[in-house]
């Protein structure tokens, strides 16, 4: 009888959820328009005769007013390669109650066995950008059967992706022992560009920020690189933090398996006292260097001839040794899903050249900010990339050697998830409250509660 009942209550919960402003698009109108079409069967993955693609873009939802052109684009595509008559998206909006409800239905929906056929996420936002996200810690997911392994699709279902020519340690994140269940969609790494006649740093994956940071023919260089995580903004005379650069330098953050942090709080702050302390140590003489994470417009402003001298890209070492990526984007099929090849068939339209080297959709929805492409050899001049309607974006030679040199140095890859923006928030407010370690241990607890919920 209590089973009943409850099955019940949670009928009507699924029922009652607001769902305004959360339409599928189904090739005409925006959701919330007379013309677009609602989630039919709402929670009923049998009943459903769709193909249905969950669209999370985060809060720059809102600030795409193109999206849903693109979407409808999209569609006929995807109608066209899996044979699909009904193929709908639902496109998450960017922050509000709207989306809470929706994220909230979803979740339900998911945990009983329906839900989208396919997602396709970035991740986590940044404390000044935040809104909530359907999956929290994509790694946790993979773990707990989420996403349907992808394997046997790859092997014998792929139509229009070289899969030999995605970069394999960023692909090969989105592995466990049940095989591949995430395909990335985008990455980014922190990088420094340096005039190259003063760089002497014999590159290595097995370099670390102390050995830089030790060695004196480096040590003005690590000063340089790692001060604060930013450096004197000239206009302003205010010091610039780059947040995003932390994890990167802490490396792979967590084990999912036994449910533990993979740094101790003094890990922390340690990592904390050494990038703060070197900003007296920094040269501002030295400041002759720019800051980026690998992405589209990287390639854009070194495509750019406004340097006096030849530079060089150098990568944020960790702590641990290497390069450390991030994931800022990704696709993956719900194991739930009545259309497995034809979900798979999405991620392979995606993935094919194509589509990340000119493809709108892929370039606003997944790298709207920064991030990178999977295919290994684009963004040379060869092969630049289209985005955003902008000129050609490519790294002139010089440059897209040492980009590649750097990925044959990536020893850790992770996603960007709530723990980055734990990372990003303590940062800021350390920085401010003149390195107060009760807020180091508050956030080292507060990511330790957050792994085993």
């Amino acid at each position: 009888m209590k089973k009943r009942i409850l099955a019940f209550i949670l009928a009507v919960f699924v029922l009652v959820l607001p769902v305004a402003g959360c339409g599928q698009m189904t090739g005409k109108g925006k959701p919330g328009s007379k013309e677009s079409a609602f989630r039919e069967n709402f929670g009923d993955g049998e009943s459903r005769k769709a193909l249905e693609i969950c669209l999370d873009m985060g809060k720059y939802s809102n600030q795409v007013s193109d999206a849903y052109g693109m979407i409808e684009e999209f569609i006929d595509e995807v109608k066209d390669a899996t044979g699909m008559d009904k193929v709908s998206v639902l496109f998450l909006p960017g922050e509000g109650t709207e989306r809470e409800s929706l994220l909230d239905s979803l979740r339900v929906e998911i945990m009983a066995g329906g839900g989208p056929d396919l997602f396709l996420l970035r991740g986590a936002g940044t404390p000044s950008n935040y809104t909530s996200v359907l999956v929290n810690f994509p790694e946790k997911a993979m773990k707990n059967g989420l996403f349907l392994p992808l394997d046997e699709y790859m092997e014998n279902n792929t139509r229009f992706t070289d899969w030999s020519k995605q970069t394999k340690v960023i692909l090969d994140a989105g592995k466990n022992e049940e095989g591949q269940l995430i395909i990335p969609l985008a990455y980014t790494l922190p990088l420094v560009v340096y005039p190259k006649d003063e760089v002497k740093l014999q590159s290595s994956s097995d370099l670390t920020m102390q050995d830089i940071l030790n060695d004196p023919e480096t040590a003005e260089l690590g000063a340089v690189m790692y001060n604060g995580l930013g450096k004197i903004d000239e206009q302003t005379s205010s010091y610039a933090i780059h947040e995003d650069r932390l994890a990167p330098i802490l490396g792979t953050l967590a084990d999912f398996d036994n449910e533990e942090l993979l740094f101790t709080e003094e890990d922390l702050m340690r990592t904390m006292d050494t990038v703060f302390s070197l900003r007296d140590a920094a040269d501002e003489n030295q400041q002759n260097y720019i800051e980026e994470n690998l992405g589209v417009g990287l390639c854009y402003e070194f495509n750019l001839a406004y340097f006096d001298e030849e530079m060089e890209m150098i990568p944020l070492y960790s702590r641990n040794g290497g390069v450390t990526a991030t994931i800022t984007a990704y696709a993956a099929v719900n194991r739930n899903t009545n259309y497995p090849e034809e979900a798979f068939t999405v991620i392979d339209l995606l993935m094919r050249e194509k589509a990340q080297q000119e493809s709108e959709l892929y370039y606003t929805c997944f790298m709207p900010w920064d991030g990178f492409p999977l295919q290994d050899d684009l963004g040379r001049e060869e092969k630049p990339l289209l985005a955003h309607s902008d000129p050609l974006r490519y790294l002139e030679k010089p440059y897209y050697e040492d980009l590649q040199a750097i990925k044959e140095q990536i020893t850790e890859v992770t996603f960007r998830d709530e723990f980055n923006l734990v990372l990003e928030t303590t940062i800021g407010r350390f920085y401010r409250k003149t390195y107060d370690r009760a807020v180091v241990s508050e956030a080292y607890e507060k990511m330790e509660r957050m792994i085993g919920e």
